[in-house]
């Protein structure tokens, strides 16, 4: 039993996956599957942005601006589907993925664009989310490819 699954969500996520079953007749079949991943997320800013630059060292803020955020990954995935009655048709498909990512954060048009020298003495910031006034802000701008995991229940009822 091998299942497909394409979703889209509000038309900027794709997630396409591939499912092998094992035990397929004990009281909960396990799965083990590849998980392809696209995200497409672009917004506008018209209450300010700051973000730091891909090299770390420059803290950019603008009065507005727009943003995009392109993520592609793929992920090993392992689930198992959990069955509330004898019919085994009702229940939950939870399943836990892990596996490698490329992000890349691009802004544009930017408005009133201050650029200033990033002063962290030698300390990284841990805390980049909280350590400033309220500001539209999402992570630094560029490429970063590493480490990604997902962990999902489904609900499901067959007819």
């Amino acid at each position: 039993m091998n299942n497909f699954y394409f979703l889209i969500h509000n038309a900027q996520r794709v997630r396409p996956e591939i499912q092998k079953y094992f035990r397929i007749h004990k009281k909960t079949p396990h799965f083990i599957g590849l998980q392809a991943q696209y995200l497409l997320h672009t917004d506008e800013f018209s209450y300010g942005v700051r973000y730091y630059t891909s090299d770390e060292n420059y803290l950019v803020r603008a009065k507005s601006g727009d943003f995009t955020r392109t993520k592609v990954s793929l992920l090993f995935e392992y689930g198992m589907q959990i069955h509330f009655n004898k019919e085994k048709s009702f229940g939950i498909v939870p399943k836990i993925g892990v596996g490698i990512k490329n992000r890349y954060v691009k802004y544009d048009n930017l408005i009133d664009p201050i650029i200033t020298e990033r002063n962290n003495n030698g300390e990284t910031q841990m805390f980049i989310y909280f350590d400033d006034a309220h500001s539209d802000f999402y992570e630094y701008s560029g490429t970063v490819i590493g480490f990604d995991m997902n962990l999902d229940i489904s609900v499901f009822y067959r007819f």
